[in-house]
């Protein structure tokens, strides 16, 4: 018996570990209503089960981003969603984000100064990890050989996260 609960508790602790700063626990479906932004559409808070366990997971967690894949491919114009795990889909965009930008919208393109086509403008994978590359936590996606803005929510940044486009 105590080799069954050791087992549960340890496979918790792995899903709790592994889920994104934008997921909450059952018991704490009041603090996603609080903590989540505001969404473009949709509800506040989405429910999620992974094995045993339910989360609130934010429904729109950042601008572009979603909590589901359907949501994000509905809400954008470019039709390529970028997977950051299994709780953040986000429209890959088509602007340019620059080291001097204030916000830049997850999934646009880390460009190189006055430069304005995302598709010719992006750092090189060394620079997008670099001092410029980390003010907007930009990650590299190889699919497309592009350095993109990552995501950074409530201080957990998840740009080092495997991207995957769909």
């Amino acid at each position: 018996m105590r080799f069954v609960l050791f087992t549960f508790l340890v496979c918790k602790a792995v899903i709790d570990a592994t889920r994104p700063k934008t997921c909450y626990s059952e018991q704490n479906q009041a603090s996603c209503v609080e903590e989540c932004r505001t969404p473009d559409s949709g509800a506040t808070c989405d429910s999620e089960v992974v094995g045993n366990s339910l989360y609130w997971c934010c429904h729109n967690p950042s601008p572009g981003c979603y909590s589901n894949v359907n949501d994000a491919y509905a809400h954008c114009d470019t039709h390529t969603v970028l997977k950051i795990d299994d709780f953040n889909y986000c429209c890959l965009q088509s602007t340019c984000c620059h080291h001097e930008d204030k916000d830049c919208d997850p999934a646009s393109t880390c460009c190189l100064d006055d430069c304005t086509d995302p598709k010719t403008c992006s750092y090189t994978e060394k620079g997008c990890g670099g001092e410029y590359g980390q003010l907007h936590n930009c990650v590299w996606d190889d699919k497309h050989s592009q350095c993109m803005v990552g995501l950074d929510l409530d201080g957990g940044s998840l740009a080092n996260s495997t991207t995957t486009m769909l």
